[in-house]
């Protein structure tokens, strides 16, 4: 009776320890998929592959001191005396040393160099003050009055001057929104950054190997970069892209596609041209998310010259040392935040979710998750490392820790999308108001030039002469998708503003203001 009792214990207590090992097999999978767990071994699998070549000397002596302790310093002194070992030792040390030297310098990246950059300052008839703003949407009779106070509301809290820019056919009598006046708005602003880019840098458009035009919300045929071409009758083999549909951070991307090109072609000038077309996007509808746009972004354009030349060296103001983007267009609040769809009424406008900002928190945080490793010293990555072993591995409730950027980064250029996104971001890196004065007067000087924005942020601070050899600077930028890209960038000389180049000079005495 007692075996067969035995038996039957058995044969019950065998499924719930089957059920108790497939529970804890399940807890130990979800701990190693859980957010958490995967952003530990990305910190750690970054901080390997940066911190590796610093490694490899030690290591090869440890190994040596190891070898010295197991075998005796006696065998490597009877080995080192026979000379035939010796001249083979000395040969394939030499031949390996050769070897390794030359692929090291074969596999390393070509540079990125950029050799100036032009941010255009429009036409002081196109000044869009709250006045004159508020005049147009009264006179447009598309507006209700509520909805026209509503502007007015947001224009007073946006952080906006009154010296930004506006397209051309809102000053014209009667003017509408049509392609000719769209394609008018682009040849200003395309045509107005690139002709003083190609002034300053003596460098002739028949010289330029790829052109990248970035516009977001306008794609005509032909394309804008074949406008570029055409006008500037550039060569036939030069290689064009177009860039489109990528909100803000779209600038970061272009910047981001050169240096892939530049590092495989040696010898060669990468020219990027972008703005934003205002023009066929001025909503004229009443849907409350969709009339911030018009009370936020403005008329702005840029141009880079980037370089991978040894002769451009010299005469660059920057060298790019980091790249990282990212997108989070898998989640669908996110993919939704910033989208152009019709209203109620069929107007077509850009919808602003309210979310946007906690969207554009945790964009912000994958991105510099990896950014991190790459440019923060060993003592922050120590704490990231230790503060994400005890959230993980020992449970520890505490928050995420952030890093102390001021201790890698001198000056930072924060998208300047709005009041609210640049106090965000401000609060969220624990930056000082001095960090932020080159985004928030960039908004209240040109307002949301949307992927212009991070230039007249920089050309902000060249204009302060705050740029000096060896300062690193960080352009982040946010962008619908929903992305964040963000770029670090190396002085190597002392910076001085370029006069037709950059829209500061001229008001810059009076800046900051309250």
């Amino acid at each position: 009776m007692d075996h067969t009792a035995d038996r039957v214990n058995s044969h019950i207590s065998t499924p719930c320890k089957r059920k108790s090992v497939l529970s804890k097999a399940g807890k130990v999978m979800e701990f190693l998929l859980s957010d958490a767990t995967q952003e530990f071994f990305d910190i750690v699998r970054l901080f390997i592959t940066y911190y590796a070549p610093y490694f490899i000397w030690p290591l090869v002596l440890l190994v040596t001191a190891l070898g010295i302790n197991l075998f005796g310093l006696d065998w490597f002194c009877e080995l080192w005396g026979d000379p035939e070992l010796r001249v083979a030792f000395f040969f394939a040390s030499s031949s390996m040393l050769m070897v390794v030297a030359g692929s090291l310098y074969m596999l390393r990246p070509l540079p990125c160099y950029l050799v100036e950059f032009s941010s255009f300052k429009s036409l002081d008839n196109y000044k869009l003050n709250t006045e004159v703003g508020m005049y147009i949407a009264k006179m447009s009779q598309q507006f209700t009055d509520r909805n026209v106070k509503f502007q007015l509301k947001v224009l007073l809290k946006s952080g906006l001057g009154e010296e930004t820019y506006g397209p051309g056919f809102l000053f014209k009598e009667n003017g509408k929104p049509c392609l000719n006046e769209a394609r008018d708005e682009m040849e200003h602003m395309l045509f107005g950054a690139l002709d003083r880019l190609f002034y300053a840098t003596g460098v002739k458009p028949t010289e330029v190997d790829f052109l990248i035009a970035n516009i977001c919300m306008f794609y005509p045929t032909p394309s804008l970069s074949a406008h570029v071409v055409n006008r500037y009758k550039m060569r036939t083999d030069v290689k064009s892209y177009n860039i489109s549909g990528m909100g803000c951070a779209a600038g970061m991307v272009a910047v981001d596609l050169a240096r892939d090109l530049l590092r495989v072609h040696k010898n060669r000038y990468v020219v990027i041209v972008g703005t934003e077309n205002i023009t066929l996007n001025w909503y004229f509808g009443n849907d409350r998310s969709m009339l911030v746009p018009n009370c936020l972004f403005r008329c702005g354009s840029y141009a880079l010259l980037l370089s991978n030349k040894k002769s451009d060296r010299s005469r660059s103001k920057f060298q790019l040392l980091h790249s990282i983007r990212t997108t989070i267009a898998a989640d669908d609040k996110a993919y939704c935040s910033i989208i152009t769809r019709e209203d109620d009424d069929g107007i077509v406008g850009t919808s602003l979710s309210v979310k946007l900002l906690d969207v554009a928190s945790k964009a912000l945080r994958i991105n510099i998750t990896k950014l991190v490793p790459l440019t923060m010293p060993a003592s922050e990555l120590l704490k990231v490392v230790w503060n994400v072993v005890l959230r993980t591995m020992l449970g520890s409730r505490e928050k995420p820790y952030m890093p102390d950027f001021k201790k890698a980064i001198t000056h930072f250029c924060i998208h300047p999308g709005g009041r609210a996104v640049i106090d965000g971001i401000g609060k969220h890196l624990r930056l000082s108001d001095y960090d932020l004065e080159p985004a928030r007067m960039t908004l209240h000087r040109f307002g949301n030039t949307s992927s212009s924005g991070l230039w007249y942020a920089l050309a902000y601070c060249e204009a302060k002469h705050r740029l000096k050899k060896g300062d690193t600077v960080w352009q982040v930028a946010l962008g619908s998708g929903f992305k964040c890209n963000s770029v670090v960038w190396k002085v190597l000389a002392d910076v001085c503003p370029t006069f037709d180049c950059n829209p500061w000079l001229d008001c810059i005495h009076r800046y900051p203001v309250e």
